[in-house]
């Protein structure tokens, strides 16, 4: 009897943990031939995109992916650096319709976000259901917009920098950090209507919340605007922080966190202050860190309280308000000095994506199509200092940066490795554009091959340069293009070489 009851409490528990199966067929009819790749967040706070899955799509414009997962998470489908967002369940099927590159309003490399077409879904399917509330919740903000900028609210501040941009897309918005002017009075009309809009909320999706990821989104979504309103932190606290499980899958939870723990840092007293600078630029210590806010009547939650100093090493290490190198030490003692593994993760991937492109750091690696349709990998072509070049045919400052380009690869070629990667969507026109330039004679590649290749370099804009060392370490992300004068490098560069010396100087060692 006992056996069968230890059999049924192990089922019962681990059953929710096991994956799943989820299937996402999509139709992209002016992407044939090209590829679909899926990313997710790899986890709450570094901002780490990982690659779950890449497919190609068919002459016809279908493409599909088979999927296991434990639980419900928020993806992205990017194709041709045009991405949409998805929410997935463990056990379900998706179908989706891509929109054309024409329903971008611009196409940039810092992520052209669109909206899917999901008509093809059932109409309680998780993401027209956050789709549905957000259009409630945007409308409820646009109908009050003079109740939060008025200068009788106190939060005006506080609103017009975090809640401004989240109309702008349906699904992920993203929230910048914000001041702790929260506890003042605000206009005394305003917070009824909130509670009106609240109740009206609960009421119209309460037959939708037995789904506990969109409870939760609701829950926080609503949050946001109760601090903005007036609650007082502690009482915030103790509602949604306090001995509640933290949901780190959730992009509502997530920002509604960084909204109320964003400036702890920067809430200390003098004196406390002090302290706060010897824990992190001198002892590096993610304990003593935690002991320094035990008492903070926001922080009572171990696990919220780690949660938010790994924030805050984040903003502290981007904001320069401590030692750079005091937070990546203090953001390593994270790693062996909390219990919980999503924690430790999170810690590990704060500190790869802040160093990623720091001097020295070893670069990604890449494997990308060369001329011959061949792979070329990185890694396996070091020895020399590398200039990487991206560039697009269409783009006229990227043509006529490569004309200088060549005159350069003439007289550098056995000193400097000169990479050109075209970022076109369309391969024929890379190699139309090749073709008729046979006269430049660098290694040409396909950069789009690499569905991460602009992350893993940087690439905001075209034309774009970067160097690295001949081991493939960074010498700089942002590196002169030919016409700003990156000749000066190459001449130390082979000046070095010729004097024996392995040091790679830049301009920036000036």
């Amino acid at each position: 009897m006992g056996k069968y009851f230890l059999f049924f409490i192990f089922f019962t528990v681990i059953q929710p943990l096991m994956a799943q199966q989820v299937l996402i067929t999509g139709h992209a009819k002016d992407f044939a031939n090209q590829e679909a790749i899926l990313l997710k967040q790899a986890d709450a706070l570094s901002g780490k995109r990982l690659l779950i899955a890449k497919n190609s799509i068919d002459e016809q414009g279908a493409f599909s992916f088979d999927l296991s997962i434990e639980e419900t998470q928020s993806i992205i489908i990017c194709i041709a650096r045009m991405e949409g967002s998805l929410y997935i369940e463990p056990n379900h099927q998706y179908e989706i319709i891509f929109p054309s590159a024409a329903s971008a309003t611009a196409k940039r490399f810092d992520r052209t976000e669109v909206i899917l077409d999901l008509s093809m879904l059932q109409e309680n399917d998780l993401n027209l259901l956050i789709r549905s509330f957000n259009s409630d919740y945007i409308q409820f903000i646009n109908d009050h917009y003079y109740d939060f900028v008025s200068d009788e609210f106190k939060g005006k501040e506080v609103y017009r920098s975090t809640l401004g941009n989240k109309g702008r897309t349906s699904d992920i918005y993203k929230m910048p950090s914000t001041n702790d002017t929260i506890t003042q009075e605000t206009l005394s009309s305003f917070p009824k209507e909130a509670e009106l809009f609240f109740g009206a909320m609960k009421s119209k999706y309460a037959t939708q919340f037995d789904n506990s990821y969109f409870k939760d989104y609701v829950r926080y979504s609503l949050a946001e605007i109760k601090l903005l309103s007036g609650l007082n932190r502690k009482l915030f606290y103790q509602e949604f922080f306090h001995a509640q499980p933290v949901c780190y899958k959730n992009p509502s939870y997530i920002k509604c966190f960084e909204l109320f723990y964003n400036n702890v840092f920067y809430a200390d007293l003098n004196a406390k202050s002090q302290a706060l600078t010897k824990i992190i630029d001198g002892e590096n210590d993610f304990e003593k860190l935690l002991v320094h806010y035990e008492a903070d009547s926001t922080l009572l939650s171990p696990e919220v309280r780690s949660l938010a100093m790994l924030l805050n090493l984040k903003s502290s290490y981007y904001e320069k308000k401590h030692s750079r190198s005091g937070v990546i030490k203090t953001l390593d003692s994270a790693k062996t000095n909390t219990q919980h593994d999503q924690l430790k993760e999170i810690a590990s991937n704060i500190i790869s994506q802040t160093q990623r492109f720091e001097k020295g750091t070893i670069a990604e690696d890449f494997t990308l199509a060369n001329l011959k349709e061949e792979k070329w990998i990185l890694t396996e072509n070091l020895g020399l200092t590398t200039y990487l070049f991206f560039f697009t045919t269409w783009n006229t400052a990227s043509l006529k940066e490569l004309i200088l380009l060549q005159k350069l690869q003439a007289k550098y070629k056995d000193h400097i490795q000169i990479l050109a990667i075209n970022m076109d969507d369309d391969y024929s026109a890379y190699k139309n554009y090749v073709a008729q330039n046979r006269d430049q004679k660098f290694t040409f590649l396909f950069g789009t091959g690499d569905a991460l290749l602009t992350e893993k370099y940087n690439v905001r804009s075209i034309p774009h340069a970067v160097m690295l060392d001949k081991e493939g370490k960074w010498i700089s992300s942002y590196t002169k293009r030919p016409s700003e004068g990156i000749e000066e490098d190459f001449i130390r560069i082979k000046t070095a070489n010729s004097k024996g010396n392995s040091g790679n100087k830049t301009w920036k060692d000036k």
